[in-house]
Formats: C-alpha cells, sequence, structure tokens
C-alpha cells in the first residue's frame, strides 16, 4: 500500500469516529444547556447548540455520500461555532478551550499544515474579537454570568466539556499514533519484503541472463523501437565471429538500423528481417521466421533467425533468435536424398513400430505387394502371409531382431490379388541415441523370377543328374544277372542321388570273373566323372594288357591292371587334388582260387560256408591318386562253394544316427553272418542290410554314399544238350516286386518239379507258393522300395520245397485256420488255401529284417 493512500484511510476513518463521538458527547451538553437558559438568559445559544448537533449527526449518518472535504468543513464549522456559543455565555470561556483543543487538532489531523494554522488563527482572531466586544460593552449580551459561574449546572457542563471534549482529543490522539505505529511497522514489513522481492528479482535476472547465456541460439530482447535490451553470450560471439566492433550489434544499439544498414549494403535477407521485426513489434503478427545467409570470414553458414512477441499488455517487446542450421540444413540434405533414394529404390522397404505395425512402406514394395500404402498402414506385415513359410522360419526373424541382430532369409509372401511370391527379405532393429530399438525395417527384394529360374535350373540339373546315376547303375554299375557257380547281387544309396562310388563285374570265361569297387573322394556329379573316369581307365587297361606286344596270349593279373590304372590316372589326380580307393577281387573257379589287389579301400568281408565266420579281406597299398612311386600287390587265397564276399564302402560301417552312433563293423556282422548260416541269396542278404540301415539313419539316406556288392559262391552246374543233370544243389531265382511279375514263379516250379512230382501235387505246388507269394507282396511293410521276392527251390528224397524269402517282418500266423464262408468278410481264404495245398508250411526269419515262408509238398502224399 502507498503511503498516501493510507494517510488519506487514516484520516478519513479518524474523521468518522470524531463525528460519531462528538455527535454522543454533545447530547449531554445541550440537555444542560437548555436547562440552564430559562435561569441565564440568552436562548439564541439553545439555537446555536442545535445548529451544532444537527450538523455533526448528519454528517455521520450521510458519511458515506458526503466526501471528505464537505465532512471536514461541517466539523470544522460546527465546532467553532459551539466555541463562541460557549464563549458569549461566559461559562463556556472554560468550555472553549477543549473545544479549541479539539478544532486545532482536527485541523492539524485532518488538513494541511497552512491550512490548519490559518483555521486556528482565524477562530482565534474570532474569540479574541468576541471577548473585546464583549468586555468594551460593544456587544451586549444578557446573560446573568454571577449566577451563571456559582450554578452547579455550569460547573456540571464545565466537567463534561473538559471529560468529553478532552476525551475526544484522546481518543484521537491516540487513534493517530497507533495508525501511524502500525503503518510504520507495515512499511517496515513491506521494506523486508520489497527487499526480499528485489534479492529475488535480481536472482531472477542473474537466472534468466545464465540461462539465456547457457543456450546456444542466439538471443537478444528489443524494445517497442527495436532497441536491443539485453543479449546472450551466444549473440556476442555470434557478433565477433560475423566481424562486428565489440558492442555494434549488442546492448543499446538500435537493431533494425543495424538490418537497414545491411540492407542498404544489399546483404540477402536484411530488408526482410527488418520488416518482419517492425511488423511484430506494431502486433501485425506475433511471430515471425526467416532462413538467410549469414557467412563468417571463415565459412559460409544459415541461420534461421525468428521474432517473437511478448505477450501481455504494456510497451511491447520482441524476442530476436538466430539459430545456426547450417549442420542441419546439410543433415537435411543427406535426409532427402536419402528418402530419395528410399523412394526410388529397387527394393522393397518396410519399417514398423515395435508392436510390429506398419508405418511406412515405399513405392517399390506398394508395387510388389498389390497394396496402397494407405491400406497397410497400422496393420501386421502378416497381413502377407501365405502359409508357406514355415513358423519356425517367423520366430527366428522376429527373436533375432527383437534382440538387436539382423536376419537375412527368404519368405514366401501373397500379394492382394492372391499371387504367391518370394522374397529376399533382410531385417533389422533401429535404435534411437539410447540404443533403444524403436523401429524395425525390412528391405525386401522380389525373387520369384530368379527364384522360378533357379528352380527349373534345378529340376534340370536334377534331371541331368537322375540320367547320370541311371547310366551309372545301368551301364558303369551292372552287375550280370547270372554267372555259373555264383551269384552276385549290389547296391547304392546315394547321398546326392548320383554318388562318388563304383563297381563294375566282368566275365572272362565262364568259370572266371573280376570285381572293381571304389571310393572316390567327394560326392556328386565330380566325384561319379571320376569313378567313371577310372572304370574307363580300368577298360583302357585290361585292353591295352591284353593285345600288348606279347599279344593276347593270357590274362593278366590284378596287380598289372592295378599299376597300369595307376600310371595313367595317378599325375592327373594330384593335379586335381584328388584320389579315390580301389579294390580288384578276381574269382577262378576253376582254380578255386581268390586274388586281390586292394589300393586303400575298405576290406571285403569273406564267409566261408555254413561256417558263417566272417574274415576281412585285407590290403596294404595307399589309393590311388596319392603317391606317384606306389607299386600295387595282389594277394591270393583258396575258395569253393558256400563261399561269399562282401565289398562295400566305408559309408556303411561310418554312417552315424541322430544320436551320434556309428553303425559300426559288428552291426554288419550281425546281419551277415546269420544270413550265411541260412544260406540265403546275395540278393536277400543285401536287401536286409539296406533296410537296417535305412532304420538306422531314420529312413533316409546317409551322409556318405552307401555301396554294397556281394559274391556267393555254388557249384557249378553243367546243362549238355540242354537238360538239367543237377537236381540237388537248390536252384535260386529272384522276382520283380509285383504281382504281374509271379507268371515266372509258376513256370519255374513246374520246371522243376517235372520228373519229381505227380502233376496234381504240382499244381497243388504252385498254387500254394503263387497264393503265398500273393500274400507277400499285397501285405509286406517295406523299407526299402527296390524290394525283390526271391524264391529257392530244393528237392528233398521224394518231396520238393519252395522257400520264398523277402524283406520284411515275420508272418504270425492265426491258431486256427478257418476261412469265413458266411460272406460277411473275405477274410482266411489264402491261408486256407496254403495249408490245404501242401504238406508243411513253415514262416521263419533267417535273418534280421528278413522274413521266409517254407512250403513242403511229398509225392502222392494227401495234403493236411
Amino acid at each position: 500500500m502507498k503511503s498516501n493512500d493510507f494517510v488519506a484511510r487514516l484520516r478519513d476513518t479518524l474523521l468518522n469516529e470524531t463525528l460519531l463521538w462528538l455527535g454522543v458527547v454533545s447530547l449531554p451538553m445541550v440537555a444542560l444547556t437548555l436547562w440552564r437558559i430559562p435561569e441565564m438568559g440568552w436562548r439564541p445559544a439553545a439555537g446555536l447548540q442545535f445548529l451544532f448537533l444537527s450538523m455533526v449527526w448528519l454528517a455521520w449518518f450521510q458519511r458515506r455520500r458526503i466526501n471528505y472535504s464537505w465532512r471536514l468543513g461541517i466539523v470544522l464549522f460546527a465546532i467553532g461555532a459551539a466555541g463562541l456559543t460557549g464563549y458569549v455565555q461566559r461559562g463556556p470561556v472554560a468550555v472553549a478551550g477543549p473545544l479549541l483543543l479539539l478544532f486545532l487538532s482536527i485541523a492539524v489531523v485532518f488538513t494541511e499544515g497552512r491550512i490548519a494554522i490559518g483555521l486556528g488563527l482565524l477562530i482565534l482572531a474570532g474569540l479574541l474579537l468576541t471577548a473585546w466586544g464583549a468586555v468594551s460593552g460593544a456587544l451586549q449580551f444578557p446573560v446573568d454570568y454571577t449566577s451563571y459561574a456559582h450554578h452547579p449546572l455550569s460547573w456540571l457542563l464545565l466537567i463534561l466539556a473538559f471529560a468529553g471534549y478532552g476525551g475526544i482529543v484522546a481518543l484521537l490522539v491516540w487513534r493517530l499514533f497507533r495508525g501511524l505505529t502500525g503503518h510504520q511497522q507495515q512499511l517496515m514489513q513491506i521494506n523486508a519484503e520489497l527487499a526480499v522481492r528485489t534479492g529475488a528479482l535480481a536472482e531472477s535476472v542473474r537466472f534468466a541472463q545464465t540461462t539465456m547465456d547457457a543456450l546456444t541460439a542466439n538471443l537478444a530482447i528489443l524494445d517497442e523501437n527495436g532497441t536491443i535490451i539485453t543479449v546472450n553470450r551466444s549473440w556476442r560471439q555470434f557478433a565477433r565471429d560475423n566481424g562486428a566492433e565489440p558492442g555494434r550489434v549488442c546492448d543499446g544499439m538500435n537493431y533494425l538500423a543495424v538490418c537497414d544498414a545491411a540492407a542498404g549494403a544489399n546483404l540477402t535477407g536484411a530488408a526482410e528481417m527488418a520488416a518482419g521485426i517492425r511488423s511484430v513489434l506494431q502486433g501485425a503478427r506475433d511471430e515471425f521466421v526467416l532462413e538467410l545467409p549469414c557467412d563468417s570470414p571463415a565459412k559460409a553458414r544459415r541461420f534461421l533467425g525468428r521474432v517473437t512477441r511478448f505477450p501481455g499488455a504494456g510497451a511491447a517487446r520482441a524476442l530476436v533468435t538466430h539459430e545456426d542450421v547450417t549442420a542441419l540444413m546439410a543433415s537435411a540434405i543427406e535426409v532427402r536424398k536419402l528418402a530419395r533414394a528410399v523412394e526410388q529404390s529397387p527394393a522393397a522397404v518396410v519399417i514398423t513400430d515395435r508392436g510390429g505395425r506398419i508405418e511406412y512402406v515405399n513405392p517399390q514394395f506398394e508395387e510388389i505387394s498389390g497394396y496402397a500404402m494407405a491400406e497397410l498402414l497400422g496393420r501386421n506385415p502378416r497381413i502377407l502371409k501365405s502359409g508357406w513359410t514355415s513358423a519356425d522360419t517367423y520366430r527366428e526373424m522376429w527373436g533375432a531382431i527383437s534382440a538387436g541382430g539382423r536376419w537375412r532369409g527368404e519368405l514366401c509372401n501373397r500379394k492382394k490379388s492372391g499371387e504367391l511370391y518370394w522374397e529376399d527379405a533382410s531385417m533389422s532393429g533401429l535404435r534411437d541415441e539410447s540404443g533403444k530399438i524403436t523401429h524395425f525395417i525390412g528391405v525386401k527384394a522380389d525373387i520369384t523370377s530368379s527364384k522360378q529360374a533357379v528352380e527349373a535350373l534345378r529340376e534340370i540339373r536334377q534331371r541331368e543328374v537322375a540320367i547320370g546315376a541311371s547310366i551309372q547303375s545301368s551301364l558303369l554299375s551292372e552287375v550280370p544277372a547270372e554267372i555259373e557257380g555264383a551269384q552276385l547281387a549290389a547296391y547304392a544309396d546315394p547321398s546326392q542321388i548320383i554318388d562318388g562310388d563304383f563297381y563294375t563285374v566282368r566275365r572272362y570265361r565262364p568259370d572266371c570273373f573280376e570285381v572293381l569297387a571304389g571310393d572316390v573322394m567327394g560326392k556328386g556329379v565330380p566325384a561319379a566323372l571320376m569313378g567313371a573316369g577310372i572304370i574307363a581307365a580300368y577298360n583302357r587297361a585290361l585292353a591295352d594288357l591284353l593285345v600288348g606286344a606279347a599279344g593276347a596270349r593270357s590274362l593278366p593279373t590284378p596287380a598289372e591292371i592295378v599299376n597300369a590304372i595307376h600310371r595313367e590316372l595317378t599325375p592327373q589326380m594330384i593335379a586335381l587334388s584328388s584320389f579315390a580307393t580301389l579294390a580288384l577281387y578276381r574269382f577262378d573257379l576253376e582254380a578255386g582260387t581268390l586274388t586281390w589287389v586292394n589300393a586303400g579301400h575298405t576290406p571285403g568281408l569273406l564267409t566261408r560256408g555254413l561256417d558263417a565266420r566272417a574274415v576281412a579281406v585285407m590290403g596294404e597299398n595307399l589309393p590311388l591318386g596319392v603317391v606317384p612311386e606306389e607299386v600295387y600287390a595282389q594277394s591270393s587265397l583258396a575258395v569253393g562253394p558256400g563261399d561269399s564276399l562282401l565289398v562295400f564302402s566305408d559309408g556303411i560301417t561310418e554312417a552315424r544316427n541322430a544320436a551320434g552312433e556309428e553303425f559300426g563293423l559288428e552291426r554288419l556282422l550281425g546281419l551277415i553272418e546269420p544270413g550265411s548260416m541260412a544260406d540265403l541269396p546275395p540278393a536277400t542278404m543285401l536287401h536286409a542290410l539296406r533296410g537296417e540301415q535305412r532304420r538306422f539313419n531314420g529312413g533316409g539316406p546317409g551322409a556318405d554314399d552307401l555301396t554294397a556288392l556281394m559274391v556267393k559262391l555254388h557249384p557249378r552246374r553243367r546243362a549238355p544238350r540242354g537238360r538239367i543233370e543237377d537236381r540237388v544243389q537248390p536252384f535260386v531265382f529272384t522276382l520283380p516286386w509285383t504281382l504281374e511279375g509271379l507268371g515266372a514263379l509258376r513256370a519255374r516250379i513246374a520246371e522243376r518239379a517235372a520228373g519229381s512230382l505227380p502233376a496234381e501235387d504240382a499244381d497243388a505246388l504252385i498254387l500254394a507258393s503263387f497264393e503265398a507269394a500273393t500274400n507277400v507282396i499285397r501285405y509286406s511293410r517295406l523299407l526299402v522300395g527296390d524290394a525283390t521276392l526271391t524264391c529257392r527251390i530244393s528237392r528233398e528224397s521224394d518231396a520238393l520245397a519252395v522257400e520264398l524269402i523277402y524283406p520284411s517282418a515275420v508272418f504270425a500266423l492265426p491258431a486256427e485256420v478257418r476261412p469265413d464262408l458266411s460272406g460277411e468278410s473275405e477274410g482266411g481264404f489264402g491261408l486256407f488255401i496254403i495249408e490245404q495245398s501242401v504238406d508243411s508250411v513253415e514262416y521263419a526269419s533267417p535273418m534280421p529284417g528278413i522274413a521266409s515262408i517254407r512250403l513242403v509238398k511229398r509225392a502222392g502224399a494227401a495234403a493236411a
């Protein structure tokens, strides 16, 4: 509160209180005056007393309507009139004293000093003039002063006058003192608060200036005329960098004048900046922004000028900021380049938030997917899922990119039109300054055409490889159907359709043949070509040795053949950084010998007759293509009917299952030895081996090529003039795994039964055998697809036995074989026919994975 306002309010309050107390005190005074007038005389005093009392109460009751000056005038006039009346009544000489004191107090308190002194002197002059008139007789008052002076009412009136008017004076002085004291304390408190606020204001100013100085932007505050009120540190540095003199464009300078001068020098943007500042200061706009060049002597720069008007009433103020946007503009140019690159990129680009909702796709993405950006925004990329990409692929992708890594792979998606397409996708996360992933980005290329081309090429290559595999198996790995005195069988399971394992069989005479087997380093077509090359070299070496300088006088030895192959191929194989293992086995049935050369190949397993104990046929030479100076030696041993030789690649014994367990030699012997004891044909034994390998590998081919060839020797049969004279040894042949191929079974049994069984018994045996073979082909579960049915026919005194051997589990015979004659089912007829047609039926398993059915028919015996 201002001091003048306080004094005015205090005077007004004290004046109102004085009016109230004057009216209260004057009531008994007027009553006493009226009482004594009949005795004292001079009745006009009563009128003056009533006038005084009326004016006081009128001023008090109308205090809110009568202004301060009128109320003060009424009080002073009333007091002056009352004083004069009291003085005329003589007794009031004493009454005039306190009235005069009251008058002077009010005059001093409620008026200014000079006015108060003037009023006091005027009242004093009036009193003196009245006194002189009364003493000189110039004024005649009909008052009995003697009676008045001694009258008790006069003294009572005197006491009341001193007490009442003195109390009012004392109260007025006390209230004035209290008011002034309180005001002084209030002023002291206000001064203290003002000091605190002044300090806070100074601190705020320092804080504001410090804050301005801490900002990198250049700041200046202008008044309504464009004069700079204050600037920050960056502005001063900005001025120095621009070559300005100290203080030239800082505090106290008119910034508009600086801009106008720069505009006169044709500096770009200066005039426009000045116009913008004036428009803001004049209130035409609240803000003005302009990008303008402001080069320093050292380099070219671009600044963003901004003028902002301070809100509120009063004189206009504006904040001018200059921000160096040189680097930002350079970055913006790079960003625009990047944006154009993304927009014009031949690759499809998609950006999603962390939840996988699409926020952006480029035009190439729209073109590939068939969706417009508006259709994709806010949706998940799963809208493109075709169902052809596995869930594991998506889990792997999201796991990688959610962890902050990258993922790349191929996805099969579906266009809006429903058409499938393939894309090569690269996914990664976008991180903010703190390293937190905020978005995901995918860059994709439509590889449908290339995928189709690759697939077409793959199919072409597969066909070529399949043709190569067919050539390899039919031409380069041919096994004769029959060799007198021996049975042969072979199989190859390549790991890549075509393999590097190879074998071939060559017959020199009816009683002499040899087997060449090998394994080339590597897999696939290159290894197969190398294997074909070795077979070709084998044929050339044999031809060269047979028609050599000495003429074809005798067969070259296995060692001569292998050394000739070695001399031709080893230099070439060394140049190709390749090698091959090789084994050459020659059987001379007339001499009863087996001669072999082993060039690093897996040792063969030789089983002696029905003893079924397999021994390894070893060799000590290195593989072909290792050492040019290697000399290959041969070994020999005696063999005879019942012996068998298994030649195999190391892929069989070294195969591992899913648990890492190796197939091993012991597992191989556990298959071969029981089959030899059962005198099973080679084809049957190899079927069992092949099925066991499939089971071991989980049903598919192994990691390496699997190749096996088996030779089993049996007594030679001589048939001069077309007759079969040896009917004691079993007659073994194989049938295809088809019902159509069973016609040969009928002919072979009929041929063997001629002269041994009556026609009726032979027909019964044929019927039972045909029914059993039909059941085998229809109901056996095969693990290997190219199975065959082996049939062995043997004579037992007056009986003929037919044994069907096939790869499957043993048939579980029902407890009672009786056909269902009700017509409600078809079961039981085949088994019933077999049981009724022959004398005995035996179901067995001669070795693991092989089952057999042995049917015996005796001549002239009644069937069971």
